[in-house]
């Protein structure tokens, strides 16, 4: 089943961010018999940070209105992950991964130049990345997360085939200028998610690996594209309708 998909009342996405409900947190500290983790997951919820939606595929099949989040811990906090399974009710909101600009606004100094940077390019281009991984996690929590080791990983949804060809090249461009490397996924139609080096080394004939919500396919990159264009075309033709109905 592609994306998005309905968890209770909840649309959702992987990477989306969700939020915990301070008074429901009870229902999820007691998940866990670690102390470590339930003071963890205490003070984790009573600062208002939010965790990550996860692949939905364990636990969607047992309990439907529950949702599958992560959390990954800062380097200082040595870098746990927790996954946990919490009631679609206890979820106080969920919002898209943060938009790159969000992120180069809210991280330490030292790591900002070179998102400001690549924020230039891709406004260049009309191309609107988010971020996840450690760069969102320092932004949303203000916690330390990224060295400069860090990787940088993106995502995005390209409008159109010229859209996809730009954000590739913007990437390599930009990885050539500050020497980080980017990680990160292109998310096709109905939130179908490629990782972009998966993508750029294949031919138009190879499948990919994509990922979904509720599991993992392999479809072709011609058939993505096919899609894309697809979209597109819908896209373009709602665009001329509406502007006939405004001038009628």
């Amino acid at each position: 089943m592609p994306d998005p998909v309905q968890v209770g009342s909840l649309v959702v996405h992987r990477h989306d961010m969700a939020w915990v409900d301070r008074d429901n947190g009870w229902r999820i500290i007691d998940q866990f018999a670690n102390r470590g983790i339930r003071a963890l997951l205490h003070d984790w919820i009573a600062a208002r940070f939010p965790f990550v939606v996860r692949r939905q595929s364990e636990c969607g099949a047992r309990a439907p209105d529950v949702l599958a989040l992560g959390l990954a811990l800062p380097p200082l906090a040595g870098k746990q992950r927790i996954a946990l399974e919490v009631p679609a009710n206890a979820i106080a909101r969920i919002a898209p991964a943060p938009a790159l600009e969000e992120v180069s606004e809210r991280i330490t100094a030292h790591s900002r130049a070179p998102l400001l940077l690549l924020q230039e390019l891709a406004m260049q281009s009309r191309v609107e990345f988010r971020v996840f991984g450690s760069a969102a996690w320092e932004a949303l929590t203000g916690l330390a997360y990224l060295s400069n080791q860090s990787d940088l990983d993106l995502l995005w949804h390209p409008q159109d085939a010229t859209q996809l060809a730009r954000s590739l090249e913007i990437l390599e461009r930009w990885q050539r200028a500050t020497g980080i490397h980017a990680d990160g996924e292109i998310i096709f139609p109905e939130h179908e998610a490629v990782a972009w080096r998966e993508w750029s080394y294949r031919r138009d004939t190879a499948s990919v690996l994509v990922k979904r919500l509720n599991g993992v396919a392999l479809r072709t990159r011609a058939d993505l594209l096919h899609r894309l264009h697809a979209m597109a075309a819908t896209s373009t033709e709602a665009q001329m309708r509406s502007m006939v109905e405004v001038s009628a």
